[in-house]
């Protein structure tokens, strides 16, 4: 798979609401996602710090007496910047005020009103940060999904757009036939690679780039026959939903460019004995001849052949595909049962060769019930089984659901005028239909040989170990995953191709629709640059709404916390200029401050901290109005008056003087 190069930088995601995003490289985005969460972080601590003010102000009732637990609490509203720390600290305050031992005696304690009063301000006062705390807990784990939704959308980057076009070969030579040969055959590899490993695996990192890991189809059997009354088990039709080209395969674009398509296989196991010419030639060996139509090129007078066992020839699997597309000239002219009106025919001829196998098999594409000789082994019943299948596609228009017919190929484009698209759809279709024709069964097959045949996954030295009865269905299932996962290949490989691909039979076009006489050219090089991928390890893709959401949340919080005081203080002055101005009785009166908020500051740390020097009488002190008080001079902390400031020895406390 190519190496896709990354547009990193702004872009929009139409697959959001709020879809501008931001694509970073990996380490780039682990930065900016470490900074987030540390930047949640800070906003929660300085919310706490907002709710703690808010109730240390509520709660300071001026003029009013309060008891020590009142005065203790909201100190430690005002200093404590830990939730839980406030909590313990409150506990440990009512066990002290209680004059207990233990909190279990305090609790069972006979309640006097005070008690009670008490009890009710630790539940209510200590329960806000106790709920706090809980939510700061239950944030740590969820820290990563809150940096990631919605900021975070690393599942989605948008391809730096190389070589963008339609791939048109030029096939007039036999050197450029070999290169769009080797071309072909390198997509059909790649996609048969990534099948195994992305269709029923998550496990490579090759599976995390396109638009979809895989395109989700349903399987169902049908009862008709579409090839006359060949069909020797009920056949099985392979069909997708609604393929939508945004969704799907990562054109980003709005919903009114959008297109959406349907592919269809119905494949079946064919009987042909009647159409079978047996040929001798020599040594008891027989040519199985199948005349199923004239091939261009072949001078004989059958489609294709099989030779029953080639022992000397030491040959087991081999695999011929022929195709039939309506308006494409193919070496395959098929007869009326292997026609269709309404689809592309590809015809598989699995020759056996001499594989042998040690059960029997009753699968009716590889049918072995023949015991080989005298030994344990069972050998084919035929030198080849031969499988039939149909492609069929249709493409809608959602914006009004106007649907084509489900055909051809050729039938599908011609039906692009009746879907009323615009020019953005037009290109959106032509994308979808330009790569059908080289993405359908015939070509899950062509020049893999036996890589494309499941069955040969069972195989050693020519000996299978059995296959089980529904085989058939696993090999038309595999043909058609591949078929999907070329398309989707091809559909992204429009947008960016790297100089490996390119040749010199090979030229990019821009409009493949001249016939259809709508200039789309500038709808398609638009889609150059709007091609989606799912993220690679190196990238990191975020939502700029997610981001500015957090940012405004998170540094609203910080801003409001840090100018509360200031807010809270012109806000009082305000109103009582305000007052003064309306009300007689306080013209004369002096502008009052306010005492909640002197108090707010006289319990930091610090203003404790002067107030307790100032009563010792230590020290000269200014700005005894601001949380942080300035000191003049200094102060003795090891004099007498260590006393007074409340420097006393657990000794000196408590009179116990043993030593």
């Amino acid at each position: 798979m190519s190496d896709y190069k990354i547009h990193w930088g702004l872009w929009h995601n139409y697959s959001l609401d709020y879809s501008e995003q931001l694509t970073l490289p990996a380490f780039v985005g682990s930065i900016l996602v470490a900074s987030t969460s540390t930047f949640i972080a800070i906003a929660g601590g300085q919310l706490w710090s907002l709710i703690a003010f808010v109730v240390y102000y509520c709660r300071a009732n001026p003029g009013e007496p309060h008891d020590g637990i009142h005065i203790s609490q909201q100190a430690l509203y005002k200093n404590m910047s830990s939730p839980l720390g406030l909590v313990w600290s409150l506990i440990k305050g009512n066990i002290v005020y209680a004059g207990l031992e233990s909190w279990k005696k305090w609790w069972k304690r006979r309640a006097s009103p005070y008690t009670t009063r008490r009890k009710r301000r630790l539940c209510l006062f200590g329960a806000l940060p106790t709920f706090v705390w809980l939510i700061y807990t239950a944030a740590g784990p969820a820290s990563p999904f809150l940096t990631t939704h919605p900021v975070y959308k690393g599942n989605e980057v948008l391809a730096k757009s190389q070589n963008c076009g339609f791939e048109q070969w030029n096939r007039s030579t036999s050197q450029g036939n070999i290169a769009f040969q080797k071309n072909s055959l390198r997509i059909a590899s790649e996609a048969l690679n990534y099948v195994n490993n992305c269709y029923n695996s998550t496990d490579a990192l090759s599976c995390s780039v396109l638009p979809r890991q895989n395109l989700d189809y349903a399987v169902y059997q049908i009862s008709d026959c579409p090839f006359g009354s060949r069909c020797k088990v009920s056949p099985i039709t392979m069909e997708t939903g609604w393929m939508d080209s945004h969704e799907d395969f990562g054109m980003n674009a709005p919903v009114s460019d959008r297109v959406q398509m349907r592919k269809q296989a119905t494949c079946a196991v064919v009987d042909v004995r009647d159409l079978t010419t047996l040929a001798s030639i020599g040594n008891d060996l027989f040519r199985y001849e199948y005349d199923l139509g004239p091939v261009e090129g072949l001078s004989e007078n059958y489609t294709a052949y099989a030779i029953e066992r080639q022992a000397p020839d030491y040959v087991g699997y081999n695999i011929q595909p022929y195709y039939a597309f309506q308006g494409v000239d193919g070496p395959w002219t098929p007869i009326a049962d292997f026609n269709s009106s309404d689809g592309d025919v590809s015809l598989f001829v699995i020759q056996y060769g001499i594989i042998k196998y040690e059960s029997k098999v009753t699968d009716p594409l590889f049918s072995a019930t023949r015991p080989l000789n005298d030994t344990s082994f069972f050998t084919p019943d035929m030198p080849a089984g031969l499988m039939a299948c149909i492609d069929r596609y249709q493409l809608q228009n959602p914006s009004g659901s106007i649907q084509t017919t489900m055909g051809s190929v050729k039938q599908v484009t011609s039906q692009f005028q009746k879907l009323n698209f615009n020019n953005a759809q037009m290109a959106a279709a032509a994308r979808f239909m330009s790569p059908s024709s080289l993405t359908e069964m015939y070509n899950a097959v062509n020049g893999l040989g036996v890589a494309a045949l499941r069955a040969q996954r069972n195989v050693f030295s020519s000996v299978s170990v059995g296959l089980p009865s529904d085989q058939w269905l696993a090999e038309a299932r595999g043909w058609f995953e591949t078929t999907l996962a070329m398309y989707q290949l091809r559909v992204v490989s429009f947008a960016f191709k790297d100089d490996s691909q390119l040749d010199p039979y090979m030229r990019l076009n821009l409009n493949l629709l001249t016939s259809q006489k709508t200039n789309i050219s500038s709808d398609l090089e638009s889609m150059c640059s709007q091609q989606k991928l799912r993220n690679i390890a190196k990238w990191q893709t975020f939502s700029i709404a997610g981001l500015a959401i957090i940012a405004g949340i998170g540094g609203g919080i910080i801003i409001l916390s840090l100018a509360m005081e200031v807010i809270v203080d012109s806000t009082w002055k305000l109103f009582s200029l305000v007052r003064r101005a309306t009300s007689s009785k306080a013209k004369n009166k002096k502008p009052t401050s306010n005492v909640r908020l002197e108090q707010w500051r006289l319990d930091s740390v610090s203003q404790l901290q002067r107030r307790a020097f100032q009563n010792a009488r230590q020290g000269s002190w200014e700005r005894g109005g601001d949380d942080i008080p300035v000191l003049r001079g200094t102060v003795n902390l090891m004099g007498e008056e260590r006393h007074e400031l409340g420097y006393v020895s657990l000794q000196e406390e408590t009179g116990d003087n043993r030593s």
